[in-house]
């Protein structure tokens, strides 16, 4: 009962308390919420769509697959089809790329395809397609091209605003941790205005241990790397003044001399004294998979994983001793 009438008072209240563009910035944002479609929304819109195109054209099944990578393609079946048509995708695609007219209705190894187009696209690009079992194009009337041409610009419709949401979530993956970086240090600076010329936070060790992590993992490059709050570290900056570095190498350098600080004095060795410095080293640094380093250091996967923990806790140590030495200098 309170979680609704916080749904129904909030809009109430935001008028109140924020004005001017504030408050269009926040209708906007509440926006959201409602217009999105989540991944469950978009297969029972297409199973439907898929459903009526059955009941139309009098067929027993058919099926949608999404041209974009198998971890994330959706593939919606309506009928009596069988997973095998699943298994063809890569060589339906193939042959439809060959195609570049994409025509509107084909016939590939006794299966009819009818391909998804994004037409508001200058290029056309293929966002998926739908196939069924052969049946006789020639017994469809005007009326049951117009209804498949619907439905087919339906689908298309919703695969493209699938890939419309997954650039905004993108964009907020980029933008969520330098938002929470500029709240920090807003906050933070309400009562110690040194905060400003600081920068990060490093009293949340979780959220610290998180953005070392994600740095590491982008180490050779990527948004973690390039978005991560860590430039704002002084340490970083004072690298960028004095040698001149980007401030990506100069972050890269504060890792690898973090990482540094735990290797132990002598030739490197696979011993258990080594061990949090080779993960970091051989992992991160040189770029070794998983399964040849736990080999190579005599670690199950499991095993591994919490050393790995251990071991990025330790250079997150390192960068907040390195951070509170040149924090002191300065």
């Amino acid at each position: 009962l309170f979680e609704y009438f916080v749904a129904i008072f909030a809009p109430i209240w935001e008028r109140l308390f924020f004005n001017g563009s504030d408050r269009e910035e926040l209708a906007k944002i509440r926006m959201l919420e409602d217009i999105l479609l989540t991944k469950n929304d978009l297969e029972q819109f297409l199973e439907l769509i898929l459903a009526t195109l059955c009941d139309r054209l009098q067929i027993g099944g058919a099926l949608l697959i999404e041209n974009r990578d198998e971890e994330t393609a959706l593939n919606v079946i309506v009928g009596d089809l069988n997973d095998g048509f699943i298994e063809e995708k890569s060589s339906v695609i193939n042959h439809l790329r060959k195609n570049k007219k994409f025509e509107e209705i084909a016939i590939y190894q006794e299966k009819i395809i009818i391909p998804i187009i994004n037409e508001s696209s200058s290029d056309r690009n293929l966002l998926g397609f739908v196939t069924t079992r052969k049946f006789d194009l020639l017994a469809l009337d005007s009326e049951k091209k117009a209804a498949l041409r619907k439905l087919i610009d339906r689908a298309a419709t919703a695969l493209q605003d699938r890939k419309h949401q997954d650039s905004l979530f993108t964009s907020l993956e980029i933008l969520t941790p330098q938002v929470t970086a500029i709240q920090n240090i807003l906050a933070s600076s309400r009562f110690d205005k040194k905060r400003i010329i600081n920068g990060v936070n490093i009293s949340d060790s979780r959220a610290f241990e998180k953005w070392v992590k994600e740095a590491l993992n982008h180490f050779f490059g990527g948004p973690k790397l390039s978005k991560s709050p860590l430039l704002q570290l002084t340490s970083v900056q004072k690298r960028i003044r004095e040698k001149e570095e980007s401030s990506i190498k100069a972050l890269r350098g504060i890792l690898r001399e973090a990482t540094a600080r735990l290797r132990p004095s002598g030739e490197r060795q696979y011993t258990n004294e080594w061990i949090l410095f080779n993960i970091l080293d051989m992992k991160f640094m040189e770029g070794w998979k998983v399964k040849d380093l736990s080999r190579r250091l005599a670690l199950s996967e499991a095993g591994f994983y919490r050393k790995q923990r251990v071991a990025i806790s330790a250079v997150a140590e390192q960068i907040i001793m390195m951070e509170k030495n040149d924090s002191l200098r300065g």
